[in-house]
């Protein structure tokens, strides 16, 4: 069965690398194999034998991403892909499916999806930070103060939208805008469930149990469903 690979190189490229050994002579022809072992996920290693020398070298089609762990490239860029197309685990899968392509396992894909999802927030809340920095600036400049550690007044107002429509949905999110500068201050989201809670209600003996366990889950402020927790100040920057 013919196997598409996912290539980030071409031949020009590969006759044209000093990694790969052809005959001097030009008498041989180029072969492609598969290392069946060696794929991960969208990524295949190769190995290119000149028929005539029988020199053969290795050739993966994708880079790792550190020098430690075992991440891909390719995968990671197709784990993002999904998540902004929304399409998802089951939308990548089938799309593999179709032309015939080898899948990141389920397990990897949410390893990705976690990586991601953490480089996002951590440049999110770089940007609100800067959001806040430029809107204190901006406030203290307009009421002639010097004094750039004075906490200012901003008016702000809020907006918010769901997953999906129809009233159905489970979570949403919602932002505070400045009025002044119309830049996103903070985000929070909201759900209407908590699959921890939901967990733990399944694995305690009784309600009483679980009720107690919950006052915790709350205080800490990891529930789901109930938890509104505002930046600090040195959060919003400003």
């Amino acid at each position: 069965m013919f196997l598409y690979t996912c290539f980030n190189c071409s031949l020009s490229y590969i006759k044209r690398s000093p990694n790969i050994p052809f005959c001097i002579f030009n008498l041989g022809t180029l072969t492609l194999q598969e290392n069946e072992s060696g794929r991960r996920g969208l990524k295949s290693e190769l190995s290119a034998q000149c028929s005539s020398c029988l020199e053969e070298s290795p050739l993966e089609t994708s880079l790792f991403i550190t020098n430690r762990g075992k991440s891909v490239d390719v995968n990671r860029r197709i784990v993002y892909r999904s998540i902004e197309t929304g399409d998802g685990y089951e939308g990548l899968a089938s799309f593999c499916s179709i032309i015939n392509m080898p899948c990141l396992s389920k397990t990897a894909y949410y390893q990705h999806v976690e990586t991601i999802l953490d480089a996002l927030k951590f440049e999110a809340l770089e940007d609100m930070r800067a959001a806040g920095q430029r809107l204190s600036e901006h406030i203290l400049k307009e009421s002639g103060e010097q004094n750039t550690d004075t906490v200012v007044d901003a008016v702000v107002s809020f907006d918010g939208t769901w997953a999906k429509r129809g009233f159905t949905s489970l979570t949403g999110v919602v932002f505070v805008l400045s009025v002044d500068t119309g830049e996103v201050l903070y985000y929070h989201v909201l759900s209407k469930s908590c699959q921890k809670c939901a967990l733990k209600k399944g694995r305690c003996n009784s309600d009483d149990e679980f009720e107690e366990w919950q006052m915790e889950h709350i205080a800490s402020g990891d529930c789901d469903k109930l938890s509104w927790q505002f930046p600090s100040h040195g959060d919003r920057g400003s």
